[in-house]
């Protein structure tokens, strides 16, 4: 257990000694804008395990020690969000096992403890994963659970690196983990999750200007307060308030369910956002055509089959995202390690070579 900034820097001139090392955080993300991080473990190749306490001492050092070696983590999207915002650093060059797991038949995304039990024949205790990290000292169970939780990567990673290797796909696994590597570090911008509704396409263009300046008025407010945007207005009071535009306070309380507390701190800010919403001309948020959604939507279903075929879990292969770009710009939109692994398949698909029908057995493609 680290718990000086003496024992964080001898840890941090021994983990550079080893080339490739296992990471791991707990963390609490409830009610918070941003998850907090409450331990950051990294386990070495012999076995040695730090258990970082960042609520007593600088973790930094061990942050940037750890982002110059190669490193192996699970569903470490999160992980490598907070060790972005602790230090502006994180690791490049890394494997999460997850997504290996993902493109060896396993199933994406696959917890921790069935990854262990079907490659290592280890089960794990996961009961402490809500437990409160905040609380010091950490209990035994805590601490063990930390532990355990690191120290099964590096063995999971070598099993899967074999597997992938027989089948040609380390590469595909290496640059799947860079990209969300990539991902998670990037500088952060509003989500307009919105874009994405049923609805979205049937709104008329002030609407939609509105409905992205709410959004972004309120992912300030709900990061300036440390809070979940949505915990001041929910997303069905911003389509309302979108949708009717209120030109007063008084009016903002049309809907009943609008809070009063959120009116009182709030209403002059919000008419104002939503007054300037209609007259300046804003930059668009894309929003997916209903053609786009609907050839986004065979796509998912596409990879879902074709999973069945190449073992490349359909989450992982054709995330919506990747959908709906392919939707709107054609197979172009296909890049990366997805070119390579599915490029062939998804050309005959969208050129009407190849379908998916219902079998005796369920969907397949002919």
């Amino acid at each position: 257990m680290l718990d000086t900034d003496q024992a964080i820097g001898d840890a941090a001139s021994a983990i550079v000694q080893f080339q490739q090392v296992a990471l791991d955080t707990e963390f609490h993300a409830e009610r918070r804008y941003h998850p907090e991080l409450m331990l950051l473990q990294v386990c070495a190749p012999d076995g040695t395990t730090w258990l970082a306490d960042p609520r007593a001492c600088d973790v930094r050092p061990i942050i940037r020690a750890v982002s110059t070696r190669n490193v192996v983590v699970h569903a470490g999207q999160e992980d490598l969000a907070i060790l972005h915002r602790e230090a502006d650093t994180a690791p490049q060059v890394l494997l999460d096992v997850q997504i290996g797991a993902g493109l060896m038949g396993l199933g994406y995304p696959t917890r921790l403890q069935d990854l262990c039990a079907r490659l290592l024949d280890q089960p794990i205790d996961k009961a402490s994963t809500l437990s409160d990290w905040s609380q010091r000292p950490l209990s035994k169970t805590q601490l063990q659970y930390a532990v355990t939780d690191v120290r099964v990567l590096l063995p999971l990673a070598q099993r899967i690196r074999a597997e992938l290797e027989n089948r040609g796909r380390v590469g595909w696994a290496e640059a799947a983990s860079v990209e969300m590597a990539t991902q998670a570090t990037r500088p952060h911008t509003t989500r307009h999750s919105w874009s994405d509704w049923e609805i979205a396409p049937r709104m008329d263009a002030q609407t939609q200007a509105t409905m992205k300046a709410i959004f972004e008025w309120r992912d300030a407010r709900g990061r300036d307060k440390n809070q979940p945007p949505h915990f001041m207005l929910n997303d069905g009071l911003v389509l309302d308030l979108a949708r009717r535009r209120p030109p007063t306070v008084q009016q903002l309380m049309g809907n009943r369910r609008v809070p009063g507390g959120l009116v009182r701190r709030y209403g002059e800010d919000l008419i104002r956002i939503i007054h300037q919403a209609q007259l300046e001309d804003l930059v668009p948020v894309a929003v997916p055509t209903l053609p786009q959604r609907q050839v986004a939507n065979a796509l998912e279903v596409w990879a879902r089959v074709q999973a069945d075929v190449t073992g490349i879990a359909s989450k992982l292969a054709m995330p919506r995202a990747v959908a709906l770009a392919i939707a709107a710009q054609g197979i172009e939109a296909l890049t990366g390690w997805r070119s390579e692994a599915l490029g062939e398949a998804l050309n005959a698909f969208l050129d009407g070579e190849i379908g998916v029908y219902m079998g005796p057995d369920g969907p397949q493609l002919r």
